[in-house]
C-alpha cells in the first residue's frame, strides 16, 4: 500500500502525539510552573488561599470589593467562627437540604481570583531575590572555613607533631611575644621530630597556654557548599556508573553461563522503587558497613555522606547504562 507524504506525516503525529502530550503534562509544564514559582516569595507550604482572616481584615476585603456578588460568593465559603473572631475557609459546602461537598477546584480558583482583584494573595512577585539570596548564603559556594582543633576544657596537649605545630599553631600566631611564650613552654625533640610539653607548668603560664592554642590552634577546611557537592556527585556518578557498566557490558557479552541471569540481577535495581532502594542502603549503612568497616556513621558524616550517595547512585544506575552498552556491542 502507497501512503502519501501527507499520510506518513500524519500517521508520525499520531505516533508522537501520546508520548510527547504526557511528557508536556509530566515535565514541560511542572518546568515552567517550577521557573514561574522561583520569582515568588512561595515557599510550597503556604496555601495559595488563605486559610483564614481576622474578622476586620475581611470585612475590609468585602468593602474593597464593592460588587455584592463577589462579596455573597467570599461568605459562602468563608465561615465566621465566634470564639476566634476569625473567618475560616470550609472545605465543605451545605448547599440546601442535600449532602455537603468538597469544594471544588473550580471554586477555588474564582476564590483566588476575587482575592487577588484586592491585592490579597500567599504568593507575590518578588523578581531575583530569591536567585541573590541563594548566591550570597555561605552554604551554596565553596568555602575555605575554619576548624578549631583545641577546646579550653580540655587537658594540654603533651605532644604535637613539628608539621601540625608549625603549621596548625605556629603560622597562626602573628605576634611575637605569644610565639616565644608558646615556644618557651613546647620544646622541641629533634630526634622524633615533635614539641613536647615542658614538665612543670605555673597556673598562670597554663591559662594563658590554653587561651592560645584555643584561638590558634586551627586549621583551614575547604566545604564544598551546594555547587562543590553538585560537581563532585555529577563528575564521579558519571564517571563510576560508565565505567562500571562497560565492563559488566563487556564481560556479559561472552558466552559465559548464566549471563542472562546475570544481566537480569545487575539491571534490577534500576527498576526497584526508590522507596525499597531507600530503606536497603538505610539498613546497610546503619548495620552493615559499620561492621565491616568500623565506622558507626556513615550518612551522618559530611566527609562520608557525599562518597555514600554516590555509592548509592552508581549502584542503581550502572545497570541502565550496562543495557545501552550490551546494545551497541
Amino acid at each position: 500500500m502507497v501512503t502519501s507524504k501527507k499520510g506518513k506525516a500524519f500517521y508520525f503525529i499520531m505516533f508522537l502525539l501520546p508520548a510527547l502530550s504526557l511528557y508536556t503534562m509530566f515535565f514541560i509544564f511542572p518546568l515552567f510552573q517550577g521557573i514561574k514559582y522561583s520569582f515568588t516569595d512561595w515557599n510550597g507550604i503556604v496555601p495559595e488561599i488563605p486559610f483564614n482572616f481576622e474578622k476586620n481584615e475581611f470585612e475590609n476585603i468585602l468593602v474593597q470589593l464593592n460588587n455584592p456578588k463577589k462579596a455573597v460568593y467570599l461568605k459562602k465559603f468563608y465561615q465566621f467562627e465566634e470564639a476566634n473572631s476569625l473567618y475560616r475557609l470550609t472545605s465543605w459546602v451545605q448547599e440546601g437540604e442535600g449532602e455537603p461537598r468538597k469544594l471544588t477546584d473550580k471554586e477555588r480558583k474564582e476564590i483566588k481570583k476575587i482575592l487577588k482583584s484586592v491585592d490579597v494573595s500567599s504568593i507575590n512577585y518578588i523578581g531575583l531575590a530569591n536567585f541573590k539570596e541563594m548566591c550570597n548564603d555561605q552554604r551554596f559556594i565553596p568555602r575555605l572555613e575554619k576548624r578549631y582543633l583545641y577546646n579550653e576544657f580540655d587537658e594540654l596537649p603533651t605532644v604535637i607533631g613539628k608539621r601540625a605545630f608549625n603549621k596548625k599553631l605556629l603560622d597562626n600566631i602573628s605576634e611575637q611575644s605569644e610565639r616565644d611564650f608558646l615556644l618557651w613552654n613546647y620544646q622541641f625533640i629533634a630526634s622524633n621530630s615533635t614539641y613536647v610539653l615542658k614538665e612543670e607548668l605555673t597556673e598562670e603560664d597554663t591559662t594563658k597556654l590554653k587561651s592560645v592554642l584555643k584561638e590558634k590552634m586551627y586549621e583551614k577546611v575547604l566545604i564544598p557548599g551546594v555547587i562543590g557537592f553538585t560537581l563532585f556527585f555529577t563528575f564521579f556518578n558519571v564517571l563510576l556508573s560508565n565505567f562500571l557498566a562497560l565492563t559488566l557490558a563487556l564481560i556479559l557479552d561472552t558466552n559465559m553461563k548464566y549471563k542472562n541471569l546475570l544481566r537480569s540481577m545487575f539491571f534490577l535495581p534500576n527498576v526497584i522503587s526508590l522507596i525499597i532502594v531507600a530503606y536497603l542502603w538505610s539498613y546497610m549503612f546503619r548495620l552493615i558497613f559499620p561492621l565491616i568497616t568500623g565506622i558507626s556513621v556513615w550518612l551522618g558524616s559530611p566527609k562520608l555522606a557525599p562518597y555514600a550517595v554516590v555509592m548509592v547512585a552508581v549502584w542503581q544506575g550502572c545497570g541502565y547504562l550496562m543495557v545501552i552498552y550490551l546494545a551497541g556491542l
